[in-house]
């Protein structure tokens, strides 16, 4: 059976460029058919999932940065958030796993084989606990049956140079926020940023990290030059996908000879059936 994606787009038209990434979708899982869809609480709206993805928020940070995280100014927000994208602040935090098991139920039976992959693209910004400690960290990415991709957490997740938090902790000393003025002119391009033209790129790299997890059962490549490297640092993440060949040398030849197999099976089904009429 053919591959399959499913994706659902909540990010705004003009931060991400949708039909880029279905050309690129295109040219490198040439046998993978990609469906888009809304955005994924839009297409399986509910008032249950709306009230239950309220239930999802790390109230406690959330508050911290500023928003009113009381239960009726959540269910509020939520309703807002799926009239409109727009509406979605990077300030609210998700707990990630809630979020995804919320999003993995509304999945159909038909729809949930292994050759299917719902990606979820999204500003929510999404924490899940480290394996290490149980220390709260932001994710770029949490991929499964259906796969989870934040852009806010490509801006906050990764970690920008430590010449930033020493300066951010010297305007705190001082009873000042860093200006976006300061930020663009000692640290121009060294970090990803909200609004930032390079998203649609960078994204990508995550959007083939969640095929390689759901349809190659690959995990997270040890090559900082692989699309496929678990950057932690924006350095390393901008290195790892601002760059012409997207792979290291091992993934692209195992994902040409996955999707070779995969057309060459295809291929075998199409003649079956052509000599079974």
């Amino acid at each position: 059976m053919p591959y399959t994606i499913y994706l659902y787009n909540e990010i705004p038209k003009n931060e991400l460029d949708l039909s880029q990434i279905k050309t690129d979708i295109s040219k490198y899982c040439p046998f993978i058919k990609l469906i888009i869809r809304p955005g994924f609480i839009d297409y399986f709206y509910s008032t249950k999932l709306v009230e239950s993805i309220a239930g999802a928020w790390n109230s406690e940070l959330s508050a911290e940065r500023g928003i009113d995280s009381s239960e009726e100014n959540r269910i509020f927000y939520e309703k807002k958030a799926a009239e409109s994208p727009d509406n979605i602040s990077s300030k609210v935090i998700y707990n990630g796993w809630e979020l995804l098991s919320l999003l993995q139920i509304q999945i159909q039976h038909k729809e949930s084989s292994l050759n299917n992959l719902h990606l979820f693209l999204t500003p929510r910004l999404l924490i899940t606990p480290s394996q290490k400690d149980d220390r709260l960290h932001a994710r770029t990415i949490i991929a499964g049956a259906v796969s989870i991709v934040s852009s806010s957490g490509l801006v906050e997740a990764p970690a920008r140079p430590a010449e930033y938090y020493l300066l951010e902790r010297l305007y705190l000393s001082m009873g000042q926020k860093l200006s976006e003025e300061e930020i663009n002119t000692r640290f121009k391009g060294q970090f990803l940023g909200c609004h930032d033209p390079r998203l649609t790129q960078i994204i990508k790299g995550y959007i083939f990290q969640a095929i390689a997890y759901r349809f190659l059962g690959e995990g997270f490549c040890n090559d900082a030059a692989c699309c496929l490297f678990n950057a932690h640092y924006q350095k390393e993440m901008l290195a790892a996908q601002l760059k012409e060949s997207i792979f290291c040398s091992y993934h692209r030849g195992f994902w040409d000879e996955k999707f070779r197999k995969c057309r060459n099976i295809r291929k075998k089904t199409r003649n079956n059936a052509s000599q079974n009429r």
